[in-house]
């Protein structure tokens, strides 16, 4: 694609197909020339006093010259002859610019003001449009116009003209009651019943609950009363709202996606990169990878255990066992276990991989519960030096937790962590195999996330609003670049982003180099830290994902990768990481100038100052920077 005013107008305007917004990226980011004109397309359309092209001097245009060439119906010639005018002057420049923008807005559902549409439908009058067309047609003196909701020459009905129908049917329904309330009327008391209303009246009323809660000794029964055996779990929890009815499961099937709702539930397809809706009442089967998205709360059911996957998670189901249970392992996130008919029993794992990718097996624990609900979390992993860990907390009854090597019992509330700690260094010829270390964790007990079975309202509007984005039978990849690409909602883009950081890095990557969607860059940052937080593999996957965008300018992948680290507490202290900072506040790139600010804000806690990386060059931020930096004020 051949970088020309009118392909960067629609890369601006987000007119491009998906699969040329990364390349013409690219050319912008390579050409000094294209950034600049881009920093002056921002410029001169922000500016008030311009003034609109002429017919004819300089500056002067024919619109219909302009509206050809935004409609690709100018020769190549007159083509190249109208850009040069347009790079020449800053008025045909921001002409065609906000042209530009304003065609690209149309398609998109206005908001019209309630009070607007009310004054635009009484703008016209049945009886008063058949006045005016019977006067005459050109009146002798001009008279001023009164607008048409504020005219009062309209002869106003009277009052029983206005009113008159309304009492009608009042006391017409009136007498109809009172006719009805003779035929029947009240039925007369007996004697007896009348007798019995004085008895009761006589008798002592009894106390409200507020008076006295205690009732009288000789109403207590005698003797020893027996109280059923149920142990109820302590602590302060919530009552659950009643669970959806239960999809019955096949014969056949380990377990059955169970009430999927409008949420987002993939299971992988044969290819690792291939992903398939699933719908509620499909069949699972031994092997079966399921990838869930936030905000959605997706329930499946495996044998007696109905298991929801609470927000983003990656859950594989490796096989069931009539003795110990199903297995499953839980590569990140967090899921909430819910019994139906028995006591929990779920054998459980955490399947991991090294920064190489290879494959690591952890030694699974049988966890059973005599009541529900479990919440079983994937702590996040940043440091490879650090252990797996799995958080299993219980709301109550026994928590039961059986390694290879020993069995533990712990009285709920409680949260126990299973700990996989690894060596030093792997065998690289072949796969390793750790058992876990348990530990009981101080003050825990169930987590807030998993005390309701219903999400929060804002939380179910923001899941309704998401899952809208996804056509059916559409590729999921697809529908959510389109979201990021088409929807006007900040929150439903990062959505879409956070889901696209496991299923396909480089639109990620993408929205990070995008200049113009500061909010999509700053959510872009996010996803690919939270990447990077969960453990060495993910973070292998950013550093290698950046080194495929980077090409031939591995520096730039080494930098951004780097201040998508952060900086710790000893580099902090250091000057030359400020003089880093400050510096490429003034690079070339948005995404690195976007990055510096992000840890330079971090890292001072002041604000921007001002400073736009969308146009550094404009206002007085880069200037502030540099120079707290020439003062020495820039460390916290």
């Amino acid at each position: 694609m051949r970088l020309t005013l009118r392909t960067l107008l629609a890369w601006l305007d987000d007119t491009l197909p998906p699969s040329e917004v990364k390349q013409m990226g690219q050319q912008v980011a390579e050409s000094p020339f294209a950034q600049d004109l881009v920093e002056r397309i921002h410029r001169v359309t922000r500016q008030r006093r311009l003034t609109v092209p002429g017919g004819n001097g300089q500056e002067g245009v024919d619109p219909n010259i302009v509206a050809a060439y935004l409609d690709s119906e100018l020769g190549s010639e007159e083509v190249a002859d109208y850009e040069r005018r347009c790079l020449k002057s800053d008025t045909l420049l921001a002409e065609v610019a906000s042209v530009h923008q304003v065609l690209s807005l149309i398609g998109q559902k206005a908001k019209v003001p309630n009070e607007a549409k009310w004054r635009m439908y009484r703008l016209i009058k049945g009886p008063e449009v058949g006045a005016r067309v019977a006067k005459a047609d050109v009146p002798a003196t001009p008279k001023a116009q009164t607008p048409t909701w504020g005219r009062s020459d309209l002869p106003r009905p009277t009052f029983w003209g206005r009113f008159g129908p309304v009492i009608g049917v009042v006391g017409l329904v009136a007498l109809l009651a009172f006719s009805a309330w003779r035929v029947i009327g009240p039925a007369p008391l007996s004697r007896d019943a009348s007798q019995t209303q004085v008895a009761q009246a006589d008798r002592p009323q009894p106390k409200r609950p507020s008076e006295d809660l205690t009732p009288p000794i000789e109403n207590q029964p005698v003797g020893p009363v027996e109280t059923p055996d149920v142990e109820m779990p302590e602590g302060d929890l919530k009552t659950p709202t009643p669970a959806p009815p239960a999809v019955a499961q096949p014969a056949n099937a380990l377990g059955v996606v169970d009430a999927a709702g409008p949420g987002m539930l993939l299971r992988r397809g044969e290819a690792r990169n291939e992903w398939e809706r699933l719908a509620t009442g499909t069949a699972l089967k031994p092997g079966d990878v399921l990838m869930n998205f936030r905000p959605f709360h997706n329930p499946v059911r495996l044998g007696p255990v109905q298991v929801v996957l609470d927000g983003a998670g990656l859950l594989q189901i490796v096989s069931g066992d009539e003795t110990a249970g199903t297995q499953i392992n839980l590569e990140r996130g967090r899921i909430v276990v819910r019994d139906a008919t028995g006591p929990i029993a779920l054998l459980i794992a955490a399947l991991d991989r090294d920064g190489d990718g290879r494959s690591i097996v952890l030694r699974p624990v049988l966890i059973q519960s005599s009541l529900a609900p479990l919440a079983i979390e994937r702590l996040p992993r940043p440091d490879p030096s650090a252990p797996v860990t799995l958080r299993v907390s219980a709301a109550g009854g026994k928590l039961v937790i059986r390694s290879p090597d020993a069995e533990n019992s712990f009285d709920a509330p409680t949260s126990v962590d299973v700990a996989y700690n690894f060596p030093e260094k792997l065998a690289v010829d072949a796969m390793a195999a750790f058992a876990p270390k348990l530990g009981e964790v101080e003050g825990g007990g169930l987590p807030d996330w998993a005390t309701d079975q219903a999400p929060p309202p804002i939380e179910s509007q923001l899941a309704e609003l998401f899952a809208k984005q996804f056509k059916p039978g559409a590729d999921p990849v697809l529908s959510l670049a389109e979201a990021l690409n088409a929807s006007p909602q900040a929150e439903v883009r990062e959505l879409a982003l956070a889901a696209l950081g496991d299923l396909d890095l480089e639109l990620v990557l993408s929205a990070l180099q995008t200049r113009g969607k500061r909010a999509d860059r700053q959510a872009a940052i996010r996803v690919l830290r939270d990447l990077m937080a969960r453990g060495p593999e993910d973070s292998a996957g950013v550093k290698m994902e950046l080194g495929k965008v980077g090409g031939k300018n591995p520096e730039w992948a080494a930098t951004v990768f780097r201040m998508l680290r952060g900086f710790n507490a000893a580099e902090t202290r250091q000057d030359a990481t400020y003089t880093t900072l400050v510096k490429l506040l003034d690079h070339a790139d948005v995404e690195v100038r976007e990055l510096a600010l992000d840890n330079l804000m971090a890292i001072t806690k002041r604000d921007n100052l001002g400073y736009d990386p969308d146009t550094p060059s404009i206002g007085p931020g880069l200037k502030e920077w540099q120079k707290l930096l020439a003062t020495k004020k820039l460390k916290p």
